[in-house]
């Protein structure tokens, strides 16, 4: 894996995550076999690394999209899965053309559409100083809740995840 590769960001950003929300000793897996739980006040469920779902087209086909972080979750009280809630999560780093963005957008549309207010999505952006600005990512990117945009030189900050983590933190505590 190249330095500053998508797969080392997603890695790093599941650890922030885990340290923040994850049930502690819950960690399994490596790399996009990564996986822990979640036992956040009344929040309880899982976070992977690389999980696929499906979503619905207008013409009623069916696409499975891969998050390359995803969050799957409900409130403690309910005692089946039937009112999953979920967090999505993109990582673009190096391959930060229009397109890649666009793409991202249209499955998080549909993403929507299919889950209405159960899905939360964020972009993370880590600019690498080519590509995309910051600014015009965050243009294409108006199907997500939150966009996170970082200059690479910045990932190994302590503090530079904090309003990521906030973010997630509050929609956990909202949807519980």
């Amino acid at each position: 894996m190249a330095q500053g590769s998508e797969d080392n960001i997603r890695d790093l950003i599941m650890e922030v995550l885990y340290s923040q929300c994850g049930e502690k000793g819950s960690w399994s897996g490596a790399g996009k076999n990564s996986q822990f739980k979640i036992d956040k006040g009344n929040t309880v469920g899982e976070c992977f690394a690389e999980k696929p779902l499906d979503y619905k087209l207008p013409n009623n086909l069916v696409l499975s999209h891969k998050s390359d972080i995803l969050f799957r979750f409900n409130a403690k009280s309910q005692s089946d899965n039937s009112q999953n809630k979920y967090i999505s999560i993109e990582i673009k780093h190096l391959s930060s053309v229009t397109d890649q963005f666009k793409s991202r957008s249209f499955d998080m549309i549909h993403l929507k559409k299919t889950y209405g207010s159960q899905i939360y999505g964020i972009m993370v952006y880590v600019w690498a100083h080519k590509g995309l600005s910051i600014p015009q990512a965050e243009k294409i990117c108006y199907a997500f809740d939150f966009f996170f945009g970082i200059e690479s030189s910045s990932i190994h900050e302590a503090m530079v995840w904090s309003r990521l983590t906030k973010a997630i933190e509050v929609y956990l505590k909202q949807t519980s």
